[in-house]
């Protein structure tokens, strides 16, 4: 499931034992780590400076930032976001 996290909720959540994996933009996955200063890293390189991987033909970028705004200030949406339904 595709979604969005602050940087310093993935370095926590990575610490606590879940796994996040980045995509680049050659579809490429690579499972991200955090080193001692909570910076994010992924095939080998800060996570800042990776081709990330975007939805291809989505014509407004702002639609997943807005998105991504509901869900980090509204708990119920946000709880929704990380709900695996069926599960």
């Amino acid at each position: 499931m595709d979604f969005k996290e602050p940087e310093d909720q993935v370095a926590r959540d990575i610490q606590a034992g879940y796994t996040y994996v980045a995509v680049t933009a050659d579809g490429t996955h690579h499972v991200v780590a955090v080193d001692g200063d909570n910076r994010l890293f992924a095939g080998g390189s800060p996570l800042a400076h990776l081709p990330l991987y975007s939805p291809q033909g989505h014509p407004r970028t702002e639609v997943c930032q807005e998105r991504w705004q509901v869900a980090a200030t509204d708990a119920f949406e946000y709880r929704t976001q990380r709900h695996l339904h069926g599960c």
